[in-house]
């Protein structure tokens, strides 16, 4: 599980220009810089994914909803979930993040809504069982 901690030690930088919910968060030393319009924020890197969520609340205060990929640690306007929020994950890392958790061939996407709100189900002892997984965006 990487933050967005890790995806801006690789990256540097993540810029989002989508309609306006534009964004920049930057990795400056120990802190993230947070700059939407005027208003900029410093965030400690310390904190691991306590930085997420309060790169999410400053963000929500401007009416921009986002969430962080649990595999990447990339920032998503869109992607895939759980409604517990316990399952984030971009379209880039989807798969690789199914077949670790699943393994590879024991899940698959499905046709109707499941039994907790998921369109992808896994195999448990020869019965398909619903993941909660759903693709959204968030904006």
């Amino acid at each position: 599980m990487k933050t967005v901690v890790d995806y801006l030690k690789e990256h540097k930088q993540y810029i989002h220009d989508v309609m306006d919910a534009d964004f920049e968060l930057e990795l400056e030393g120990d802190k993230i810089k947070l700059k939407h319009g005027t208003d900029e924020w410093l965030i400690d890197t310390e904190s691991g994914l306590d930085a997420e969520y309060e790169i999410q609340e400053a963000l929500e205060e401007c009416g921009i909803e986002i969430r962080f990929c649990d595999e990447c640690g990339s920032p998503m306007d869109q992607g895939f979930m759980v409604e517990d929020g316990s399952f984030y994950s971009c379209e880039d890392c989807f798969e690789s993040a199914m077949d670790h958790t699943y393994g590879k061939g024991n899940w698959r996407a499905t046709d109707e809504e499941g039994e907790w709100g998921g369109y992808y189900e896994y195999l448990d002892v020869d019965v398909w069982e619903d993941t909660g997984i759903f693709w959204t965006n968030w904006y």
